[in-house]
């Protein structure tokens, strides 16, 4: 997996950090996966295709999955916060959004909302 050029956040310090930082974030979430196994079993395999086809990629498990996807200033989340499966989000719509979908589409099935939705602990 080095040879992709990804980088990787996943310590657990790190990772608080990140939930930390993420928390003053509004997501709004364009579209969700679908797939059989529990999140936890599919992190690692998602998480390498991911690197595979992305250059700056951090991620994390710990009671939840999470990957991030940066590329110049837009940032993509995949992750399980809000639903059980990985949904795709951003803070807005953008070229990185389409890109990790169209990504996405070329392997697994992704559900691709018409209407973005805010991200459900936003509306509380």
């Amino acid at each position: 997996m080095a040879s992709s050029g990804a980088s990787f956040t996943s310590s657990p310090v790190e990772n608080c950090l990140s939930r930390a930082e993420r928390s003053h974030e509004v997501y709004v979430i364009f579209a969700e996966m679908e797939y059989r196994p529990h999140y936890d079993a599919f992190h690692s395999e998602l998480t390498a295709f991911v690197a595979l086809h992305f250059r700056s990629v951090q991620s994390g498990l710990q009671g939840d999955s999470w990957i991030w996807i940066f590329e110049g200033n837009e940032k993509v989340a995949l992750d399980t916060f809000t639903a059980a499966k990985h949904q795709v989000k951003s803070a807005k719509a953008g070229p990185l959004v389409r890109k990790v979908i169209d990504t996405l589409l070329s392997k697994y099935a992704v559900k691709v909302y018409r209407t973005p939705e805010r991200e459900g602990h936003e509306h509380e």
